[in-house]
């Protein structure tokens, strides 16, 4: 058994505006029964129910949805703070997630963009169109990982966000998947407008979270800790102790953050379950427990599942 790509089967047509079509071809997709055609495939006649009609009526044949790429857009959420929690970066999970995307989608014969939303250094979006270019996905993937923020970076707001630039890629795209922590200040609502736009024409709009949290709050409550300034967030001088109250606070802060962010996003096509790609409920600096977890978590994650199927 492996697993494979599962998206929707409705796409937007290429060539032919904002609307919807469905094509018949040979899939395993059955759509309906319909009056036999000059040029059908004559396997596809009913017998059975063709004899109990009169015999001036047509046949009646199985029409079944034409086979037809689904090509993917993954972006992929570069922000400074998604460099940590240190030693178990979101932003190396979010790695792992893309190839993984990627991989099942080019295996099936859908084309894949990788693109990324914050990232300091301008990076093109990558098209890939057969599994051969994953060396490319690769390369691109390792170049936005190793380039390091420097210590100015840290302490500076992300850059604003601007998605109107992958409007282009959203015309060729029937599924959209966006791999971040979803943390990120959206005031202007500029995430928010994009995402409701990568809805429309029937497009799936995947929102795969990942969530540090559960391990960066046993780090606060293993030991006093200072804070430094991450995304021009304020600085507290001295050590502090993370007690009841103060990481109530930030539980509250987090879950007000995701859902007004997530209303904001709603459209008919938002996929966003509650279950994000939570990491485990303890310190996490250690690579290879890292890849255990997320052999774990990444197949039991519902938008994943939502995404993938398991095929012979």
């Amino acid at each position: 058994m492996r697993w494979a790509l599962k998206m929707r089967k409705t796409l937007p047509p290429v060539g032919l505006g904002a609307h919807l079509r469905r094509r018949y071809g040979q899939s395993l997709e059955f759509i309906e029964y319909r009056d036999y055609q000059v040029g059908d495939d004559i396997r596809n006649v009913d017998w059975q129910a063709s004899f109990r009609r009169p015999h001036n009526h047509p046949w009646i044949a199985r029409a079944y949805e034409a086979e037809q790429a689904k090509p993917l857009l993954i972006i992929l959420d570069c922000r400074t703070a998604m460099r940590l929690p240190v030693r178990a970066e979101k932003l190396l999970v979010g790695i792992w997630l893309a190839q993984i995307l990627a991989q099942l989608a080019l295996r099936r014969g859908d084309a894949v963009t990788l693109a990324t939303m914050f990232g300091r250094v301008k990076t093109k979006p990558l098209k890939v169109k057969s599994l051969a270019g994953m060396a490319q996905i690769q390369k691109y993937l390792r170049k936005i990982y190793t380039e390091t923020p420097s210590d100015a970076d840290w302490g500076t707001a992300p850059p604003p966000l601007n998605l109107s630039a992958l409007d282009k890629q959203l015309r060729h795209a029937a599924a959209i998947c966006v791999i971040s922590d979803f943390t990120f200040d959206d005031a202007t609502n500029a995430f928010a407008n994009f995402a409701r736009r990568a809805q429309g024409n029937f497009r799936a709009l995947y929102m795969l979270a990942l969530d540090s949290w559960p391990a960066e709050r046993a780090l606060l409550t293993a030991q006093p800790f200072r804070l430094a300034s991450v995304e021009a967030s304020p600085i507290y001088d001295g050590l502090r102790e993370a007690d009841a109250a103060y990481l109530a606070a930030c539980d509250a802060a987090l879950a007000t953050q995701l859902t007004t962010l997530r209303r904001h996003c709603t459209g008919p096509g938002l996929v966003w379950p509650d279950a994000p790609l939570a990491y485990r409920n303890q310190p996490t600096n250690d690579l290879a427990a890292l890849q255990d977890w997320f052999r774990q978590a990444a197949l039991n994650n519902p938008t994943l599942r939502s995404l993938m199927t398991r095929v012979a």
